[in-house]
This record gives structure tokens, C-alpha cells and sequence, in this order.
């Protein structure tokens, strides 16, 4: 632009979002604040900015969690995969923090320091047993084996009954396996 002799021009410089404004160099200009030049000639100034850094924390008692990509530090709008890989005898139930889903793997996206856990079940498994030929059925592997089948605790609910073929149930007991 052109502008009057002698004329003194303020600049200020504003970092964008995720950015900080390191200083200010040429046209007598020097710091962080704002730049006054006095426009006796042509003058060239420059304004220096650096991204900042956020850390991306994940808590993950019961199995590990992959970052993708896995950097000590990342930058405003950087987008970060975790994937969650559970222990033996557990499964996956959701990510708390700084997301709120239950998908795995998931996508982040970075806007500031970030805090992550990742969250766990343990597996319970439920074996049965029928004590007598007439006391129905429990999950039997048999009508007449009298040792009851399995069923791990990720399925939410699971039914005790009585005559498992015929479906003429005289008595159900169903209660649910999830949290809560």
C-alpha cells in the first residue's frame, strides 16, 4: 500500500486458532507487542507465528490403545485413530473424555489438550448345572445331560426355563449381564 510520509502505521498481529505469535522482525520493529513504523520509506516487516502443541493423554487399565498416528504432540485440527485392543477376558465398551462413543475404532479430531480413557467389561462366564431329570432345563447341552451350556456376559440377557423342547415354559427367569 501507499501511504503518507512521515506517516507512523501500528500493526497487530493475530495469531489464528491453534497458533501463538512469536515476534515481530525488520521495519524497527521487535517483541510481541504492537509494531509502530514511521513510513519515511518503503519497509518490510515480518510477523512470526508457531503452532501449538496438545498432548493427547489415554487412560486404558484393562487392554492397550493404538494411536494413528502416534506422535508425542499434536496440532490444532490434527486427526488421531485409537483403536482399542482388550486384554484377555475382557471386551471393549466405550471412550470417555475427551470423546463420548462406543465405536472402535474412533476418529479425534484435536482442538486443545486432549484426555482419553478407554473403557472395559470383564467377560464373566455363567456355567449351570440341573440337579434332577423333572427340574427343567437350564441352557442344557442335552434334554437329559444335566450340565448346563455357557453363555459369556456379552450377550445382555440370558433365560432359565422349563421344557427347552415343546417351548411350554411353567417358569422363566431372565436377568440381564451388562453394567448397571
Amino acid at each position: 500500500e501507499s501511504y503518507i510520509p512521515d506517516l507512523n502505521v501500528t500493526l497487530t498481529a493475530t495469531p489464528a486458532v491453534g497458533s501463538s505469535f512469536t515476534g515481530w522482525s525488520g521495519g524497527g520493529c521487535s517483541g510481541t507487542g504492537t509494531c509502530t513504523v514511521t513510513m519515511s520509506e518503503a519497509q518490510n516487516v515480518s510477523a512470526a507465528f508457531t503452532l501449538k502443541e496438545y498432548t493427547l493423554t489415554i487412560t486404558s487399565a484393562f487392554g492397550t490403545v493404538t494411536k494413528n498416528p502416534s506422535k508425542v504432540t499434536y496440532h490444532e485440527g490434527d486427526v488421531v485413530l485409537l483403536t482399542a485392543k482388550p486384554n484377555a477376558g475382557y471386551i471393549f465398551l466405550k471412550w470417555t473424555g475427551g470423546v463420548t462413543s462406543a465405536a472402535n475404532p474412533v476418529s479425534i479430531t484435536i482442538h486443545g489438550n486432549t484426555a482419553i480413557t478407554a473403557n472395559y467389561r470383564k467377560i464373566i462366564t455363567l456355567t449351570l448345572r440341573s440337579v434332577a431329570t423333572a427340574d427343567g432345563w437350564i441352557l442344557e447341552k442335552t434334554e437329559t445331560a444335566k450340565i448346563g451350556g455357557s453363555m459369556d456376559a456379552t450377550a445382555l440377557t440370558f433365560r432359565l426355563g422349563d421344557d427347552n423342547l415343546k417351548k411350554h415354559y411353567l417358569g422363566i427367569l431372565s436377568f440381564g449381564t451388562g453394567p448397571g
